[in-house]
This record gives C-alpha cells, structure tokens and sequence, in this order.
C-alpha cells in the first residue's frame, strides 16, 4: 500500500477518535507514545499524520506524554468580526486607530496576527508593532499609501 493513503488512513482513524471524544467542541489528548509507536509501526513517522491533520484544521501540540489535538482557527478570524476593528477600517486615520486598536489587544490574538501573514513570526510582528508606534502621522500615512498601492496591484 502506497504510503500517503497508509498515512492518510491513520489520520481519519485519528479523527474518528477525536470526535468520539467531543472534538472539535473541545480540546482531545492522546497518549503520545501510543500513536507515535502505531505510525512507526506501519512504517512512517507520525508527523506525516499531524502535518495531514494541520491541513485539515486539526492543530496538536506535544504536552508532556499526551499529544492534545484542537481545532485550528483562521488566525485573523475573531480579528476580523471584531466590531471595533470593522469601525477602525471606515476611518481616514486607519493606521493610527489600528495602532490603538492592537496596543489594546491581548497578546495571544497579536500573536494570531503573525499567522495570518507568512514568514512573520510572533518576534517579527511585535518589532513591527514596535516600530510603527515609533512613526510619525507622516511616515505612517506614506506606508499606508504604498501599501494600499501594493495591494492594489497584487489584484492585477
């Protein structure tokens, strides 16, 4: 058997698993040793089974000995139902209120904010808040714009 459907067979065994046990309305752990031994087993390693996982929105962390699985949200998702952030978008200051915006955000939903655009890393993102609480009004609108005209062109 080809090893993707071996590994894509354990991953929905995996599934199933979780959702006998509640997921995705809660968080599931499994013993870690226990899965890492069954996909060693049928001759692969068992992050080929989490990489799959990811893919479909199921996210694990190793904690300790038990492999917790929970679902993966869109990143910017709470972000962008935020009625305060929506509000912030209509007004001409935008790059000042979304600076107040985040500097008010807990530091979980900021770091959210480095999943959203590849290759930021939470650190990355920080500096980057770091710095455009630095800039003036002036600085900061010339980025918007050159921004804005980037975006625009990514369209095309």
């Amino acid at each position: 058997m080809e090893l993707n459907v071996v590994v894509k067979e354990m991953a929905n065994r995996v599934l199933q698993n979780l959702t006998k046990n509640g997921f995705p309305e809660k968080s599931v752990s499994f013993p870690l040793e226990t899965l890492y031994d069954l996909a060693h087993a049928k001759g692969f390693h068992f992050n080929k089974v989490r990489d799959f996982l990811n893919q479909e929105g199921v996210s694990s962390e190793i904690v300790g000995s038990k492999i917790v699985f929970s679902i993966l949200k869109a990143p910017h998702e709470d972000l962008l139902k935020d009625p305060k952030f929506a509000e912030s978008l209509k007004d001409p200051n935008f790059l000042d209120s979304a600076m107040n915006f985040l500097s008010n955000m807990d530091p979980e939903k900021i770091k959210s904010l480095g999943n959203v655009i590849p290759g930021i890393s939470p650190e990355k993102m920080a500096g980057v808040i770091n710095l455009l609480k630095t800039m003036t009004p002036e600085q900061k609108r010339s980025y918007l714009e050159t921004a804005k005209k980037f975006m625009g062109n990514k369209d095309k």
